[in-house]
């Protein structure tokens, strides 16, 4: 490249001087890049509940998808696991017991995430009994990391999720900790903004997952969670997102995804069974008042019309 010479942790392996640049010399990339139609399809499965279906009564969905760039060891295919283990330990609930939920559970494996959430985006397009879902648990990046937690959803799911994750645990030097112990408020995490104090921990969704048209389309009240190392993680998108990556360094042992499943698990179990619905729409109404007080502030440095 030309250039001062590169710091010793900067050099490579091969029998070169490795320099910093500017280089002296042009770059030419050519990329070829094929186009081709294709299906993604999307799998649903549905549990039906006793308030008479999807068409009917107030569904819970829950979803997460399976399309990766290369391996996708962590995203997606650890909330994957997830949601697979989580179908599987409804299915042997409701084998061994004849346990049957007060609302019909949908659980879906979403395709074509990575190229513009289209799977997610084309089942709210298409499938007008979404209007009648009382909530939506997205789980995406389940696993990156083994410190913290992190959660993001609409506000009047705050306190469902906090019951959740102090009623779920898991094992950490020879003794379990509830969940809620891992928690980090939105706001002590680069990556997690959003959290009301006096009204939620949780962070404010925005896009870039399978929640974005439940949310921000339908008005569904969504919640997505991660287990993490205070924010984001190295291997992104990449040829080292691997199993080996996941086994090795993230989550040997797996617990923390187990301790996920627990979590996502509950979350449905609770939206779906309760006879009390876990919404408070108290909470959202909070929120919302701190949001437009939020803006009412920033109304003076950029002129926002803020009428109806």
């Amino acid at each position: 490249l030309g250039g001062p010479v590169a710091p010793e942790a900067f050099v490579g392996a091969l029998d070169l001087t490795y320099t910093l640049g500017p280089s002296a010399y042009d770059a030419r990339l050519h990329v070829e890049t094929n186009y081709s139609r294709g299906v993604l399809p999307n799998v649903i499965a549905t549990l039906q509940g006793r308030d008479g279906g999807v068409h009917a009564g107030t569904p819970v969905y829950a979803g997460n998808h399976r399309d990766a760039w290369v391996f996708g060891s962590i995203d997606p295919h650890s909330g994957t696991v997830v949601l697979l283990e989580a179908a599987r330990a409804l299915a042997a609930v409701v084998r061994e017991t004849g346990w049957q939920p007060r609302r019909t559970i949908v659980l879906c494996s979403w395709s074509g995430e990575e190229y513009g959430l289209i799977g997610s985006t084309a089942f709210s397009e298409t499938h007008d009994e979404l209007k009648n879902a009382l909530a939506y648990v997205n789980v995406d990046v389940a696993v990156s990391g083994n410190s913290t937690l992190t959660a993001a959803g609409t506000q009047s799911l705050d306190g469902l999720f906090a019951g959740a994750a102090r009623d779920a645990h898991v094992s950490r030097g020879g003794r379990d900790v509830p969940l809620s112990e891992l928690w980090v408020a939105a706001d002590d995490d680069e990556d997690n903004k959003g959290a009301i104090p006096g009204v939620s921990l949780l962070g404010t969704l925005g896009s870039g997952s399978d929640y974005t048209s439940m949310i921000d389309v339908l008005g569904i009240p969504s919640v997505d969670f991660s287990f993490n190392d205070n924010g984001s993680y190295g291997t992104y998108h990449s040829i080292y997102d691997s199993y080996a990556y996941t086994t090795q360094v993230v989550d040997p042992g797996f617990e923390h995804h187990a301790a996920a499943t627990r979590l996502y698990s509950l979350l449905i179990y609770r939206l779906a069974d309760e006879a009390r619905v876990p919404i408070a729409p108290i909470t959202e109404s909070l929120a919302i008042t701190a949001y437009v007080r939020e803006l009412a502030a920033l109304n003076a440095s950029f002129a926002l019309d803020l009428r109806p």
